[in-house]
């Protein structure tokens, strides 16, 4: 009982404040990142996701080839090369008359799932985050 903490600071838990109260979920998120191998397809991340309490959806960006249509945009017409996680989330403020013009009009989420799946893409990655009103 009073390793786990020990565990937890040696690889770096809980991570993105999705930390557990429950001793059994902490054990089983210290051992899931102990043997983790990794990866770099959707399905690790989709996995990674639902293990943190996330339900998404990730669309594959594929660029032009030489099997695409001849009309086939060359890029993801949301993204470019990125690929697009697609989630529910509530909306956590509507922007105000006092906000800037740079504020988005919606704010969804809290950031946790943004935070977990950077952490885990490679550096020269990146991931589009498009949220569904819950």
């Amino acid at each position: 009982l009073i390793l786990i903490d020990e565990w937890e600071d040696a690889l770096g838990l809980p991570e993105c404040g999705l930390g557990g109260d429950d001793l059994a979920k902490r054990r089983l998120d210290a051992y899931a990142k102990d043997t983790a191998y990794g990866g770099l397809s959707q399905w690790y991340y989709v996995e990674l996701a639902t293990r943190a309490g996330f339900e998404v959806e990730i669309d594959e960006a594929y660029g032009h080839h030489c099997q695409s249509h001849c009309e086939a945009p060359l890029y993801h017409p949301k993204s470019g090369l990125a690929p697009v996680v697609y989630s529910a989330a509530p909306v956590e403020r509507w922007a105000t008359c006092n906000d800037s013009c740079l504020t988005p009009v919606r704010l969804f989420g809290d950031g946790r799932l943004e935070c977990l799946l950077n952490t885990y893409k490679p550096a020269e990655g990146r991931f589009v985050f498009a949220y569904t009103e819950v």
